[in-house]
Parts: structure tokens; sequence; C-alpha cells
């Protein structure tokens, strides 16, 4: 077999591996953007839950529902999940739970104080009303 045959014969070989990759590379970009979408309605789906979370536990608050000695998991219970936990080193736990912004530092925080597993203290600078609580 002759140079050219040999490259005649594998030319086709290496065209339909250039056009297979090119579409392997479109279907990753697609997978990609897709990805991203997936992340951004991920992301929004939090944020609807952290809002809810923060909106709840606040009408709570304001409604006198949220005294010293509740559990951990009677608060997960009542209001969800906060966007923060924070273990200190003597064992006590802090809770943020924080109202839509459009960054971290934007919007106000609900703070829970939790030693033992159970309520001590909580700070609502946005709650309407005087008791606020474990305040």
């Amino acid at each position: 077999m002759n140079k050219k045959s040999i490259l005649t014969n594998r030319l086709p070989v290496f065209l339909l591996s250039i056009l297979f990759l090119s579409g392997c590379g479109q279907i990753h970009a697609l997978k990609t953007l897709k990805s991203l979408g997936d992340d951004n309605k991920l992301k929004e789906k939090e944020l609807i839950e952290e809002t809810n979370n923060f909106y709840n536990l606040k009408k709570l608050i304001e409604k006198g529902l949220i005294p010293h000695g509740l559990s951990k998991e009677e608060i997960l219970k009542l209001t969800g999940k906060p966007v923060i936990q924070r273990a200190r080193t003597n064992g006590d736990e802090e809770w943020a739970y924080k109202s839509p912004r459009k960054t971290w530092f934007e919007g106000k925080t609900i703070y829970l104080y939790f030693r033992q597993g159970k309520l001590v203290n909580l700070k609502c600078p946005v709650c309407n009303t005087k008791k606020k609580g474990a305040e």
C-alpha cells in the first residue's frame, strides 16, 4: 500500500473522529450550561427557603412563641434550618437566620443561642415586640 492510499483510507476516519469529538464538546458544553442552570435553580430554591425560615421565625418571636428552653430539634421543626450554625469553643452554639439580601452583608439577621442543646437567648433587631422570646 502506498502513502496516498493510506492517507485516503485514514482521512475519513480522521474526519469522523474530529466530527465526533466536536459533537462531544458541544454535548459537554450543553451539559455544563444545564448544570449551571440547575445550580441557579438550586440557589433560588435555597434563597426562598432561607427567606421563608427568617420570616417564620420573626413571626413566632413576635407572637412570643419562642421561649427559653426549646431544644434545637423543636426550633428546627418550627422554623426550618438556619443559614449558619456555628459551634463555639465552650460547646455553646449560635444559629443565624438571614433576611433576603443581595449580598451577605445586607439584610437583617436573627441570632439564636443554645447551651447544652437548649435555647438560652436570641437577638431579633427586626422584631416588632417588646418581649422578644428569650431575649
